[in-house]
């Protein structure tokens, strides 16, 4: 469709939606917008009345559930339909394909350390170790298996990184210190702690998947 013939004033003092909706609406019910004819797009629009998306997204929505109109008000959801049906089809498509990559790294046989996951490969387990140390603690400290630890970690490893950090400077002591279980959850507590909701934050590309699916 051709340019709107629309007014657009921000100095008016009325919401910039307020005048998208009222003067479409007045186009629609006075037959200028004939039924079935396709508004611009969110973008056109924008561009052509030089101002933010935003208003003329909001605008639309309402467009939709107020007009009269069955033809212009089918026109409108179902550009909008075809467009969610795509977004929805590349975020499954996305979805697909981090779930692949995840199998392939939990599957990841061999003897080579694939850098781009955090996890071990199995010829490098040392499954006889493991399955010894567990007998042993199952033996001398049966609460240790089967007891739930307290948040902040074991109280002595996080006594011995309290003197490794002193010894490196750090002024570090026992209540601070915690223990998370990987890298991950580390780096997830201090953005939650040090970040806020619209704060940008760069990270490398490519990392590992567990960071960019979050």
């Amino acid at each position: 469709m051709n340019a709107l013939p629309l007014t657009i004033d921000g100095a008016t003092g009325v919401p910039l939606t307020e005048q998208i909706v009222s003067q479409i609406e007045s186009m629609i019910r006075s037959r200028r917008v004939l039924a079935g004819a396709k508004l611009p797009s969110i973008r056109q629009l924008a561009a052509e009345q030089r101002i933010s998306r935003f208003p003329v997204i909001e605008a639309y929505d309402r467009l939709a559930s107020r007009t009269d109109s069955a033809e212009a008000r089918l026109g409108l959801l179902r550009r909008q339909s075809r467009r969610r049906a795509r977004c929805r089809r590349q975020h499954l498509r996305s979805a697909s394909r981090e779930s692949n990559q995840i199998l392939q790294q939990l599957n990841y046989p061999g003897e080579t350390l694939k850098l781009s996951s955090g996890f071990i490969p199995e010829a490098w387990r040392d499954v006889d170790g493991l399955t010894q140390a567990i007998r042993q603690a199952s033996r001398m400290d049966v609460s240790s298996v089967i007891d739930y630890a307290i948040p902040h970690g074991d109280v002595n490893l996080r006594q011995q990184v309290t003197m490794r950090l002193n010894t490196l400077g750090i002024d570090a002591d026992l209540p601070n210190v915690l223990i998370t279980s990987g890298a991950s959850q580390a780096l997830d507590l201090i953005v939650r702690y040090m970040l806020k909701p619209g704060n940008t934050v760069f990270v490398e590309d490519s990392g590992y998947y567990t960071c960019s699916a979050s």
